[in-house]
């Protein structure tokens, strides 16, 4: 399935005459936990909730336990509540993959899609008045309010409190045009909508991510994409990229974080695990230290296959008393990451509590990738492979029957060669093709499939 047949598809979804589901996450621990990360994925990309079964619509848990499908592919509207700040908002709407009750909870499996139009001009931000921000806030407060409905017949709702039960995941009172989504620039949506949530308390200090996807070395963008899964069953589409063998990429990360003055911002890491049989690490630049950065791996692709990398924030629990010299500037993440651990390069080491001190991540991503194989390496292999068998079972004898035994020997050992080089790269790309298979297989089998080793 392609980009384009995905957007095809999310028109027809957004088309849909029924009714979506809204489902609520809280500011609430451990609640907030899920937001930066939900807020970090681009369209496509699979997320879960979590809930106890009192606090799902009854008619949902009636409707899956008669069909476990009952929901599957239904609009789903992501609403955050903030009871510190007494309002709800809009994140982003989603398509729901699965709907499960497992031991004593409801687990929620979504697609996520587009964020919500937040009226606010973010390069200009930093000068905005407060105001501004205040009047962008309250038409999403009144979008999702509408969505919500009375709750429990109730006019007028004090969302200082929690919901009453069977309110987290149920159906919305009203429905989304496309109008109140951003399909424009991702990076300037997520923006928008950081800073409407930044300014939560529960929320104040901590760093936003976006996984802004993979560069080529032209300067193109590689977008993501819907990454059909053709060795399923289910035939489960994947949100990931598709990049292609023996070219060099660039994986970006986008982050921002508004700190209160009387904060000071520690260093964060951002880690990269990866198969490295399939790629080749070529340089990163993954230490932020300002409240505003792009992070950048560079990669080579060695192999085709399926693959996936996990992206992971570290933020250092120690931090310089001085800004470094300008010499440790100039030096790579990890030279610095120990200096600042180590407490040298021109300061003392000085422990500094952070905000993110009790969370348990606060970037985390899961970057599905397949590497297509490069189309002129796969059709050189099959010619060789002919050119090699034909050289060896029709070449050679002729050869050996005028000319004798040692040119014989020689133009076997030529088709041989030949042969070889075939053989060898045709051997290569089906070890390739069936370990894509495996992947894909264990992809499209879900959360339970992602747990199990499975033996070769």
């Amino acid at each position: 399935m392609t980009s384009c047949s995905f957007d095809k598809l999310r028109r027809k979804i957004l088309a849909s005459p029924e009714m979506p589901l809204l489902t609520v996450t809280g500011s609430q621990r451990p609640y907030i936990y899920d937001l930066p990360h939900l807020l970090s994925l681009p369209v496509g990309f699979e997320f879960r909730f979590r809930y106890r079964h009192r606090w799902v619509d009854r008619s949902i848990s009636n409707a899956i336990a008669q069909n476990a499908q009952a929901y599957m592919g239904r609009r789903v509207v992501v609403i955050f509540h903030s009871q510190e700040r007494k309002r709800v908002i809009p994140v982003r709407i989603a398509t729901i993959l699965g709907i499960e009750a497992v031991g004593p909870m409801m687990f929620v499996r979504f697609r996520a899609g587009e964020f919500f139009n937040v009226d606010l001009d973010v390069t200009s931000y930093s000068s905005v008045a407060s105001d501004d921000c205040d009047r962008a806030t309250d038409k999403l407060d009144a979008l999702a309010k509408r969505v919500l409905g009375p709750i429990e017949k109730q006019e007028t709702f004090d969302f200082a409190k929690a919901l009453p039960s069977g309110w987290y995941l149920r159906e919305s009172a009203s429905d989304v045009n496309e109008a109140e989504l951003n399909s424009g620039d991702a990076v300037a949506a997520w923006a928008r909508m950081v800073a409407v949530l930044q300014g939560e308390p529960t929320l104040k200090g901590i760093p936003f991510f976006y996984l802004m996807g993979f560069r080529t070395e032209e300067g193109s963008v590689v977008k993501p994409e819907s990454i059909q899964n053709r060795f399923s069953p289910t035939r489960e589409a994947i949100g990931g990229f598709s990049l292609k063998e023996s070219r060099r990429y660039r994986m970006r990360v986008a982050e921002w974080c508004e700190f209160p003055k009387d904060m000071e911002q520690q260093p964060v890491l951002i880690n990269c695990e990866f198969d490295k049989s399939q790629f080749s690490l070529e340089g990163s630049s993954n230490l932020v230290v300002g409240r505003y950065d792009v992070i950048e791996f560079t990669f080579s692709c060695l192999q085709p296959g399926y693959s996936e990398m996990a992206l992971r924030a570290e933020p250092l629990r120690e931090r310089i008393e001085r800004r470094p010299s300008a010499d440790a500037v100039t030096k790579d993440a990890s030279t610095l990451c120990a200096a600042l651990a180590n407490g040298k390069e021109g300061g003392s080491k000085v422990v500094a509590a952070a905000p993110w001190d009790t969370w348990p991540a606060v970037f985390v991503a899961r970057v599905p990738v397949v590497v297509v194989a490069k189309a002129t390496r796969t059709v050189l292999s099959i010619v060789s492979l002919v050119i090699g068998l034909v050289i060896y079972l029709f070449v050679a004898p002729k050869i050996g029957g005028q000319f004798g035994e040692k040119w014989k020997g020689i133009s076997e050992l030529a088709g041989l060669g030949v042969l070889y080089f075939g053989y060898g790269a045709i051997v290569e790309r089906l070890e390739g093709f069936f370990k894509l298979s495996r992947g894909m297989r264990k992809l499209g089998g879900g959360p339970t499939a992602w747990d199990r080793q499975e033996k070769d």
